[in-house]
């Protein structure tokens, strides 16, 4: 219930008017944002800005979320302007997965051969920030997507 009144409207001016000023006030130079599930709706949405460097989305939901806003997903890929990341799980939307949507759109961007799309087939939604990391199969994935996106913001933030 929360998410859908969760609205760009809200959030968008929180990020630009008091979040990246404190950050840029203290001499960030480069910032990425990082996001699980509906997170990644934030990190495609707030990619709009040319203050942003890069996004990584983890299982993401912004397929739902764009439906539950009634954005349309394809303008919100077209709107981003920097380097995205989309590690998705096998239960995840189409558009969000390896040769979906929002890769098809990224791809025709200047920085589009900087993108990053992965799909972890075995995975479930939500593996990565609550996968039982006791279960070697979700442990593996969880590293190898922690190394990814670790080694994607150490390229794009350094």
């Amino acid at each position: 219930r929360q998410l859908k009144t969760t609205k760009w409207g809200t959030v968008g001016p929180k990020l630009h008017d008091q979040i990246l000023p404190v950050l840029k006030g203290w001499g960030v130079g480069k910032i990425g944002v990082l996001g699980f599930c509906w997170g990644g709706w934030v990190a495609f949405k707030s990619s709009s800005s040319e203050q942003l460097c890069c996004a990584v989305s983890c299982h993401p939901s912004q397929v739902d979320l764009c439906g539950l806003h009634t954005d349309n997903f394809r303008q919100v890929c077209e709107d981003i302007k920097c380097p995205q990341m989309v590690l998705s799980a096998g239960d995840d939307k189409k558009d969000t997965k390896t040769g979906g949507l929002a890769e098809k759109v990224l791809s025709t961007k200047v920085f589009g051969g900087d993108c990053v799309f992965k799909t972890f087939d075995d995975m479930k939604h939500g593996w990565v920030n609550r996968g039982e990391l006791t279960n070697p199969t979700i442990a593996r994935d969880y590293k190898e997507a922690c190394d990814l996106f670790v080694g994607f913001f150490q390229k794009h933030l350094s």
